[in-house]
Parts: structure tokens; sequence; C-alpha cells
């Protein structure tokens, strides 16, 4: 498991109501376009939190694990709003 500064769940904390998504954590609104749905904010944060959770285990194995010579860092970014094909 791999640690944010912040707690996905504080990143990800908002929802979307009548259209409009709002994140209380960034202070700001998106009026998704017209034809676009969200997904349930469950469904949302769950996924947003395996989508880090593999990208940053990708950036793991890549640069190796740390040693007591090599102290491995990763930053990894998070993505809040992902945008995807109908279901």
């Amino acid at each position: 498991m791999f640690a944010l500064a912040e707690s996905p769940t504080q990143i990800d904390a908002g929802k979307t109501t009548a259209g409009v998504f709002e994140s209380t954590f960034f202070h700001f609104r998106y009026e998704l376009p017209k034809g676009w749905f969200a997904l349930d904010d469950k469904v949302r944060i769950a996924d947003n939190e395996k989508r880090y959770e593999a990208a940053a285990q990708e950036t793991l194995e890549k640069q190796g694990p740390s040693t007591p010579a090599h102290t491995t860092s990763t930053v990894v970014p998070y993505s809040l709003l992902w945008r995807a094909g109908r279901p």
C-alpha cells in the first residue's frame, strides 16, 4: 500500500448532483458536458484508489526497492475525475 500526503478519501471528497461535480477538498465545481453521466461517488472513489495503487506499484517496480544506500521515493499523479466510454 502507498500513502498520499492526504488520504484518497479526503482528496476524493466531493459529490455529483444534477450533472455538477463539486470537490470539497479542492473547492471547485465542474459541470459535466451534456450527455455525460457520473459514476456513483463510492464507485468513483474506489476506482480512483485502485488506479492510484496500480500506478504507484508500477512506478516502484521500475525504480526498485529502497536499500540502506538508496531510498526510493515515488511521486504518482492522482486523477480525481476520469472520462470513459458508455458502460
